[in-house]
């Protein structure tokens, strides 16, 4: 059995959370390199992008792009 267990490794289990990021078309730049390049769409009145994050980097994230963008950009929790 133990080795059994050793073979199986160790798997982390990691909490995400989807969002979507919006944010007017003057900060797309700035939004999309603190996004990695997330995939991104847009509408009529800017970038919205959708993607899933670790949970505990959900804060900072937000008090990050509240900066670069000067409060305008919004993050939005995706329903489960």
């Amino acid at each position: 059995m133990a080795r059994a267990l050793d073979a199986a490794g160790v798997r982390e289990v990691v909490d995400t959370v989807s969002i979507t990021v919006r944010a007017p078309f003057a900060s797309v730049d700035a939004v999309l390199r603190e996004l990695n390049g997330a995939d991104a769409e847009f509408d009529e009145a800017g970038l919205v992008a959708t993607l899933t994050i670790e949970a505990s980097a959900l804060e900072g994230l937000e008090r990050r792009l509240a900066t670069l963008t000067r409060g305008a950009a919004v993050v939005e929790l995706s329903p489960s």
